[in-house]
């Protein structure tokens, strides 16, 4: 049935104009400015909310990176014991390194707590988004005669030809009640989307104070190894360039799922850390045999160390507590980095042309993108004040039912990102393992 705005006017306030609550870092948040800014009717639609391929806003590979960073730093070792037995170290190899292992862990302990309050407080408010651009949409959107925006298209075009002045004045009240719904609801939007910008920003600043001081904690001890044998440092290079090409195949096949809308999965390996469970889950054929031989190149890698370092078994030991502590290192590493996924251009694996803005930028622009919607529903309201027929000419030139389409569609964007979204508990998984599950999926 129609909407009537006198029904809901005693629920909802008319909000004053909205202030400008994101920084505009990018032309296209000044040409949206400029769009909020002369008094013309929009398209009435849901602008950049929508992705060109029809997916959410937020459906971005660089929001599924941070969630994989959290991960790997939430599974790091906060206790001594925990270190040792992560890398089976020997008693000896403990003790000799005990004063600058205990150091690391503290630094560890430190990016554990971070991550551990993204992926259970941060993440969930970045997902939630889409729960108040879902709620808008269903308002927007549904069929023609519940449709918000379908009735106060309605109620426009029975003004500009309506005679009498009481009618006239209970079809402005309506479209009043109405606009200014859906205005309150853009305002309180955007206000938890400042609010989360905020907590993206200030986990982006801990993460890099942290990331500095594990950086020299790990170079300490890694020195010190490899001060010992030369050789450490030309095996640990080869180590990180296998695993590079994992991380890379990694973003080749989680840039597949993001696309998909796929339930984030995911599992955590030695040496590596966090990758997409479709990784190991979903590949198949000749994807499954070349990700089994990059998995088993480097598995013989860290199993051949103890012969490449002329059989000497703490060496051997050592290059895997070395190769270890990149899991959390960011430095070279795109596939996990926090800082390119909050506020620089993603690196992107070789084969990739295209780069996404940051998430902290994706959900400023996002509020620009609400800015525009209410300001389409603001010019629409002040034109029917001010000149009823040249609101209903504007009217002439938007399609009803393709608007409300285009907010369903919106909805159905919404509503499948935030089900694929929420991210499951990370499996542990040994290279033995992985190997073993491409193996069957040959």
């Amino acid at each position: 049935m129609p909407v009537c705005g006198l029904c809901i006017a005693h629920k909802y306030h008319p909000t004053p104009e909205l202030g400008q609550l994101a920084t505009r870092n990018s032309c296209t948040y000044l040409i949206l400015t400029f769009i909020i800014m002369t008094n013309t009717v929009g398209d009435m639609e849901p602008k950049g909310l929508l992705n060109a391929d029809g997916t959410y806003v937020l459906q971005r590979q660089d929001i599924r990176s941070l969630i994989k960073y959290a991960w790997t730093g939430v599974l790091l070792p906060t206790t001594m014991q925990e270190y040792k037995d992560r890398l089976a170290l020997s008693d000896y190899g403990y003790n000799k390194l005990s004063s600058d292992l205990s150091s690391l862990v503290d630094a560890y302990k430190v990016v554990h707590d971070q991550c551990e309050e993204f992926k259970d407080k941060t993440y969930p408010s970045v997902v939630a988004l889409s729960d108040d651009a879902y709620d808008y949409a269903q308002n927007a959107g549904g069929e023609e005669a519940d449709s918000y925006y379908g009735n106060i298209f309605k109620a426009i075009r029975e003004l500009a030809t309506q005679a009498d002045s009481q009618k006239q004045a209970e079809l402005k009240a309506n479209i009043d009640a109405l606009v200014d719904t859906q205005v309150e609801a853009i305002g309180k939007l955007q206000q938890t989307a400042a609010g989360v910008v905020q907590s993206l920003k200030t986990f982006e600043e801990n993460t890099k104070k942290s990331q500095e001081d594990l950086n020299t904690r790990q170079a300490a001890v890694e020195t010190k190894l490899t001060s010992v044998n030369g050789e450490i440092s030309t095996l640990k290079a080869k180590i990180d360039a296998q695993v590079n090409e994992i991380r890379k195949d990694d973003e080749e096949y989680e840039h597949d799922v993001v696309v998909a809308s796929t339930t984030a999965s995911y599992a955590w390996i030695p040496f590596v850390g966090t990758i997409s469970a479709a990784v190991v889950a979903g590949i198949y054929g000749h994807k499954a045999v070349e990700m089994k031989a990059k998995i088993d190149a480097l598995k013989d890698l860290i199993n051949n160390a103890r012969e490449e370092l002329g059989g000497d078994i703490q060496l051997a030991a050592d290059i895997k507590l070395v190769a270890d502590m990149t899991v959390i290192d960011v430095r070279g590493c795109f596939c996990i980095s926090p800082f390119a996924a909050l506020t620089c251009r993603t690196a992107r694996p070789e084969g990739y042309h295209h780069s996404h803005p940051s998430t902290i930028l994706a959900i400023e622009g996002m509020i620009g993108f609400w800015d525009a919607i209410a300001s389409d529903l603001k010019n629409l309201q002040t034109l029917a004040h001010n000149d009823i027929h040249k609101a209903s000419a504007a009217l002439a030139n938007i399609e009803s039912k393709k608007v409300i389409d285009r907010w369903n569609a919106l909805g159905d964007a919404a509503d499948k990102y935030r089900k694929a979204a929420y991210v499951t508990d990370v499996q542990k998984k040994t290279l033995e393992q992985v190997s073993e599950e491409l193996g069957r999926a040959q």
